[in-house]
């Protein structure tokens, strides 16, 4: 094993958050897209889980297999450029703003 080695998976890892975070709030970090572990400060180290799948509030009709986006406002969204990718639907919803089980992409290449 490398001594240098700080992550075994890097699937949960820790950031400065970029403003107030709760826990279980969506979030992209740079290339990084997950959820929020625990409640932060902006610039205090937050914990950001790119693993699993969550239930997520999503707005919009989405189906299972779709493209689920993070607005700037940081709310999610099935319509189709509204925000950057985040992750993508594991269950179907109607429209408006519903509970949809989510699975955060993780390390988003670019």
């Amino acid at each position: 094993m490398a001594l240098n080695q700080r992550y075994t998976r890097a699937d949960h890892i820790s950031f400065p958050a970029p403003r107030a975070l709760k826990s279980g709030d969506p979030v992209r970090i740079g290339q990084f897209a997950g959820v929020v572990h625990t409640d932060a400060a902006r610039d205090e180290m937050v914990t950001l889980w790119l693993d699993g799948s969550y239930i997520l509030t999503v707005n919009g009709t989405v189906t299972v297999g779709q493209q689920i986006n993070l607005t700037s406002t940081g709310m999610l969204s099935s319509t189709v450029g509204n925000g950057e990718p985040f992750g993508v639907a594991l269950t179907p919803a109607g429209p408006g703003n519903s509970p949809v089980e989510v699975a955060p992409y993780g390390k988003v290449p670019r």
